[in-house]
């Protein structure tokens, strides 16, 4: 059975330009990827059902490790650098990815998702975009569960509101 994740880490590593691809951002393309695929499809791209709060976002479960076995293989290369005095994390591809796990719509995803996290953020920015209320409210080092990330927060409607007060009244026993 294929590891989901490692495929998914190395295609992100070959596809995304290393000067605009660190270890924040990596994550975060998971993220949300995951998050837009679990709303489209009901899955995720990476297999993953929950991932893990840490000080700087959500990141995959065993996302170390997988990355590690992929340096290891010989699939990539890894090297800590400083960039604007801080330390970054690169990711080179050695080799071609193997991409027949993923679906076209999931390629898709992974494509748009990246392009926008490579083009229009910094690590910073997409850390503060992907702190939102459910992450406050889980501890670090717990696990966030997709299918509740993955509900769109929205203003209540008359429509929403009616709905809710029939299932009430359905569900009250006689008095």
């Amino acid at each position: 059975m294929p590891n989901r994740l490692a495929e998914l880490l190395h295609y992100l590593i070959w596809r995304c330009d290393p000067s605009k691809l660190g270890a924040t951002k990596l994550n975060k393309i998971c993220w949300y990827a995951d998050l837009d695929a679990y709303r489209r499809t009901g899955g995720t791209i990476s297999g993953a059902q929950e991932y893990v709060r840490l000080q700087h976002g959500p990141a995959p479960e065993g996302v170390h490790r997988t990355l590690d076995a992929l340096r290891e293989q010989g699939k990539i290369a890894i090297s800590k650098q400083t960039y604007q005095g801080r330390p970054k994390t690169m990711f080179v591809s050695q080799v071609l990815p193997d991409v027949q796990a993923f679906s076209a719509i999931q390629v898709s995803i992974i494509d748009s998702v990246a392009e926008a996290i490579c083009s229009h953020h910094t690590a910073a920015s997409i850390s503060e975009l992907s702190h939102d209320a459910l992450w406050e409210e889980i501890a670090l080092g717990a696990k966030i569960p997709v299918a509740a990330a993955a509900i769109l927060p929205g203003d209540v409607t008359p429509d929403d509101i009616a709905w809710a007060e029939c299932a009430i009244d359905a569900h009250r026993s006689p008095a």
